[in-house]
């Protein structure tokens, strides 16, 4: 008896990791806007088209509380100093909201400790060492997804190198605002249900030979919606699109060698020859991962499967990386085909 049970106690959490693994809320961009902006409404990374009928409703002292709360938690202790005062100030000039000569001088002082007496500029264009930032025409946004004056996500917008324009999201996690991403490129999609909420967000930069999908996901947790995860895909830029996704995805530990490709074909297909095409090892081979690599199937097609490793796998060989996140703690899923029958 003790030990049947013990077999039933095994098996219940063997299965509850498979669950919730096969559960993760991973997706896939099925058409890129970064590089057709909408101009002409000045939404150039699809923040309004996604996130805009959910921009919050505050009353004037409600706003005056959040962009305290925000400098308190998210900003004065932002490294370098101009950064977190950049994103104080973005949220203050968005609302209006004065601010007192005093405060200008204890962040003037702040600067001057940090950067050994360099002046503070307090403008509508932050300056370092007298060169102004480049400026994109992004206004930040408040996010209220239940509309109950209580925001959810802030969405900063930040100039990167380049120069290319983004956002970086903050959502609340254990009671404070943190930063949660940081990249150049756009929305591309948002998906709501009773209990969850993903924000999907394709990053754009001349510096990655990949393509990088990003997922911030969001719980409810009585009236608030607080950050939950932080998923971040890696695929080749020519990498044929799943026609559609499996409702519950299928977790399976590689055999034996596997390689990962760009389409689910053996022959050299793929291979697309323009800057937004990623390097193969060979034909339309982007990876090879070893024997007992962990993987989800997202969707099949005949003796094909569209997969995302884990991303605790360890690639024997993989083509395609962001450079500017080679040292991120976050590690990516690697997408892509593999053959599921030889």
């Amino acid at each position: 008896m003790h030990k049947r049970n013990l077999f039933w106690i095994i098996w219940l959490f063997v299965y509850s990791i498979g669950y919730t693994q096969t559960t993760v809320p991973l997706g896939f961009c099925k058409h890129s806007t970064v590089i057709y902006p909408d101009t002409i409404y000045h939404d150039y990374n699809n923040i309004k088209r996604f996130l805009g009928k959910y921009e919050a409703k505050l009353t004037h002292f409600q706003k005056k509380t959040l962009v305290k709360e925000f400098k308190n938690q998210a900003c004065w202790n932002t490294s370098p100093t101009n950064m977190g005062w950049r994103n104080y100030k973005q949220l203050l000039d968005l609302w209006g909201i004065w601010i007192s000569q005093k405060e200008i001088e204890i962040w003037d002082e702040k600067f001057r400790k940090e950067s050994n007496d360099t002046v503070f500029y307090y403008s509508d264009e932050i300056s370092v060492n007298n060169t102004r930032t480049y400026q994109f025409f992004e206004k930040p946004m408040v996010v209220d997804f239940d509309q109950n004056q209580d925001a959810d996500v802030i969405c900063i917008p930040q100039d990167h190198f380049g120069p290319a324009s983004g956002y970086e999201i903050y959502a609340k996690k254990d009671g404070r605002w943190q930063s949660i991403a940081d990249y150049s490129g756009s929305f591309e999609g948002l998906e709501k249900t009773e209990n969850q909420i993903v924000i999907r967000y394709l990053v754009h930069d001349i510096n990655s030979n990949a393509q990088i999908f990003l997922s911030i996901v969001l719980e409810r947790k009585n009236n608030d919606w607080v950050f939950k995860d932080f998923l971040k895909q890696c695929y080749a830029y020519q990498t044929q699109k799943p026609f559609k996704l499996l409702n519950q995805f299928e977790l399976i530990i590689a055999q034996s060698s596997t390689i990962l490709r760009t389409h689910p074909h053996l022959k050299k297909m793929g291979l697309v020859e323009n800057q937004l095409s990623t390097p193969t090892l060979t034909g339309n081979q982007v990876g090879i991962f070893p024997k007992g690599s962990k993987a989800l199937i997202m969707a099949k097609e005949n003796n094909w499967a569209f997969v995302a490793f884990l991303p605790n796998s360890n690639p024997e060989k993989i083509s395609f990386e962001y450079e500017t996140d080679n040292n991120s703690e976050k590690k990516p899923y690697y997408c892509g085909w593999i053959q599921l029958t030889k």
